[in-house]
């Protein structure tokens, strides 16, 4: 396409432009329920009435049917996991951590599509630190008993997070930041402690930074295949069947990788754009927001843009091929077209 020139509407299965127009469902009882509320109580009702408007838009944008497919997989593969824990005596009081680990993706699922990014965070955390304890158990099944018997004084000394990590750091005779998941548990902990925020608690009316959005959507899955492992090893322990781990494990594998191409061009997307508008960083947001800055940070140009299809905007690409999005300065009508990148393995993308 000639970049020269204003693109025409990609033909691609999603229709970018009319991602903006999904909206909650007007004539939905829980629509109908807040708008009433709102009249009283504006200020409870606001974030809710935001998070319902958003969801539709979210959904299209960001989630892919290969990462439903991954994590319905996920979901059924820790329900049946939960079933076989609590078939047995000796681990019925076990069932319940599959369960809370299933939980835990629907909350981070949740906090994706209703613009709250701190929820699905610590949602992530908490599958890394239940991860933890399966993996400890793993390693020393009479750990199962102690811990089911522990006093609140002995899961403090015995059974916190750096406890169990220290332990498996000694098993694999590695350092204990080098224990798999330390540095995302570290980075998720930063963002659960008080301090300067890192993320915004809500979403803003421009929405989120389209990376962090896809970057929540990677944990999901990151952490899916990790935890699925993880399951799996204490399954083979404890001499019990995986059922269905290995296609869930393909699955979630496949998600992921896809997920890595669409972060590396919407990466890309932002860097081209910065060298076409002489600008040293831009921002693309999740409603089409595009803040330009300038080299000495003295001036920020806002424009929008035609494409926010962020979670299918690499498949546009194919090898040797280009293609381009339009910016539009906002309060013009001028646009200006912007090269988009090739399709390219993500190492050539960063």
């Amino acid at each position: 396409m000639d970049t020269t020139q204003s693109p025409s509407a990609p033909e691609s299965s999603t229709d970018e432009r009319s991602l903006d127009r999904l909206r909650a469902d007007p004539t939905s009882r829980y629509h109908a329920t807040l708008e009433e509320s709102a009249k009283s109580y504006p200020l409870v009702t606001e974030a809710l009435m935001r998070s319902d408007r958003h969801r539709p838009r979210r959904w299209q944008q960001f989630i892919d049917p290969v990462d439903l497919q991954a994590i319905e997989l996920l979901m059924g593969f820790l329900t049946s996991t939960s079933n076989l824990l609590e078939e047995d005596d000796g681990t019925s009081d076990l069932a319940f951590i599959p369960t809370r680990i299933a939980d835990d993706i629907r909350m981070s699922v949740e906090g994706l599509l209703s613009g709250y990014l701190q929820i699905s965070s610590d949602a992530m955390r908490d599958i890394i630190e239940t991860e933890l304890l399966i993996r400890d158990f793993t390693l020393d099944l009479q750990q199962i008993d102690r811990w089911r018997n522990a006093s609140e004084r002995v899961l403090r000394e015995r059974f916190q997070a750096r406890h169990m990590r220290r332990r498996q750091a000694d098993a694999l005779g590695v350092p204990i930041s080098d224990v798999p998941g330390a540095t995302d548990y570290s980075a998720h902990s930063k963002l659960l402690h008080i301090g300067p925020p890192l993320l915004f608690n809500r979403s803003p009316e421009s929405g989120h930074h389209a990376i962090y959005v896809l970057d929540a959507l990677y944990d999901i899955i990151f952490h899916g295949i990790s935890v699925a492992q993880a399951i799996g090893s204490f399954l083979n322990a404890i001499n019990r069947p995986a059922s269905g781990l290995d296609a869930t494990l393909a699955a979630l594998r496949f998600s992921l990788e896809d997920l890595n191409r669409a972060h590396a061009a919407v990466e890309v997307m932002e860097r081209r754009t910065a060298e076409s508008l002489s600008a040293s960083t831009v921002n693309i947001f999740e409603n089409g927001l595009v803040i330009a800055i300038n080299q000495d940070a003295s001036r920020a140009d806002f424009f929008s843009t035609d494409r926010i299809d962020f979670r299918r905007f690499h498949r546009d690409v194919s090898a040797g091929e280009t293609a381009s999005f339009a910016l539009t300065p906002l309060g013009s009508s001028e646009a200006r077209s912007v090269r988009k990148v090739k399709k390219q393995p993500l190492s050539n993308c960063s």
